[in-house]
């Protein structure tokens, strides 16, 4: 019993130490979509948040998720919500998300590199990334403006 009691003494400190250590992630935490522009050489696709428009996208220590609700895509029949998730790495100013979970079934698996910028509360990402060009860009070139929620 003393034995067991000694070791919850010596252990419990370390759990309590872990709820309460800060995050020094400047990436970590609730990011709201504000604005996205995605584009090819022919066609570009323009989204601003509105109160039925969102997407929002949570940064933990090693993993990421995001989700979106379009209504509009309801007219086009495609489905109005959808979500990804999987883990990423932060080197500098290069995000690179290794997407697990995705509505893009052929997708899942693959690395996406973007640029990242965090003024502040604002998070812009730009894809591709020079020199991380990747198969799933193709000719597509995109940016996303988060603001963060918490």
């Amino acid at each position: 019993m003393r034995k067991t009691i000694f070791i919850l003494i010596l252990i419990i400190p370390f759990f309590f130490a872990e709820c309460t250590k800060q995050v020094n992630d400047p990436i970590v935490g609730v990011w709201d979509l504000q604005y996205s522009e995605w584009s090819t050489a022919d066609t570009i696709f323009i989204c601003e948040r509105s109160d039925t428009v969102r997407e929002i996208k949570v940064f933990t220590k090693e993993h990421y998720m995001w989700a979106l609700q379009n209504p509009e895509n309801i007219a086009s029949g495609q489905d109005p919500t959808s979500a990804g998730a999987g883990t990423y790495e932060l080197l500098g100013d290069t995000l690179i998300e290794l997407l697990i979970i995705s509505p893009w079934l052929s997708e899942n698996g693959k690395k996406i590199p973007a640029k990242v910028e965090i003024r502040g509360d604002t998070m812009i990402h730009v894809f591709p990334y020079p020199g991380y060009e990747t198969d799933i860009w193709k000719e597509w070139t995109g940016k996303e403006i988060y603001v963060r929620l918490e």
